[in-house]
């Protein structure tokens, strides 16, 4: 697992329940989420995308862990990539974060970092790790201290091909996040809208 500040990025290599116990736990709940990617400038749909969004609370200690996993990838345009997955909001750096090697999927991400002046954070699936309709992704975790949370997160997902490097980005679906301590739920930063 890989410690995350806030500002700053790591790499990530993913991890096992054998590595850290305390990721065994509880699952409470676990959803899908679909999402859209619309061409800004034609209006025409050029992907889909259906995320499994899951909070489980460890067996050691009781904290939450709020997983994802990018199951299905559609698309319309041969070299269209999922390239990046956003996810918070998330305020009590530092968090620790990494994808599971002992589960289901593909590929994991390359890097976690915190989006510039935002409480959300952005895993890279650049390419030699793009998800495509060949590959979905692992499971990918972020520990928080929470001990609750709430439907008042958001996710979104970004498109790239080969040519350029971030090109539609979806709508932002609704996810599960942390409740920190005290109870106040954070609004999304300037990049989560």
């Amino acid at each position: 697992m890989q410690i995350v500040n806030n500002g700053l990025g790591v790499g990530l290599t993913g991890t096992t329940n054998q590595q850290h116990p305390e990721l065994a736990g509880q699952v409470l709940r676990d959803e899908s989420r679909e999402f859209v990617f619309t061409d800004p400038v034609s209006g025409q749909q050029v992907a889909s995308a259906t995320v499994q969004d899951r909070v489980v609370r460890s067996n050691m200690g009781g904290r939450l862990h709020f997983y994802f996993r990018v199951r299905e990838f559609h698309r319309s345009m041969p070299d269209l990539m999922l390239t990046v997955v956003a996810r918070g909001p998330f305020v009590t750096p530092p968090l620790d974060v990494d994808f599971r090697l002992d589960g289901l999927g593909d590929v994991g991400p390359l890097s976690a970092m915190w989006a510039p002046s935002s409480t959300e954070l952005l895993f890279s699936f650049l390419p030699p790790s793009p998800i495509t309709p060949e590959k979905s992704s692992r499971f990918v975790f972020v520990q928080s201290n929470a001990t609750e949370f709430a439907d008042t997160g958001a996710i979104s997902l970004g498109l790239s091909t080969p040519a350029m490097a971030l090109g539609v980005v979806s709508s932002i679906v609704h996810g599960f996040a942390p409740i920190p301590i005290g109870g106040m739920v954070p609004p999304m930063g300037p990049a989560g809208g």
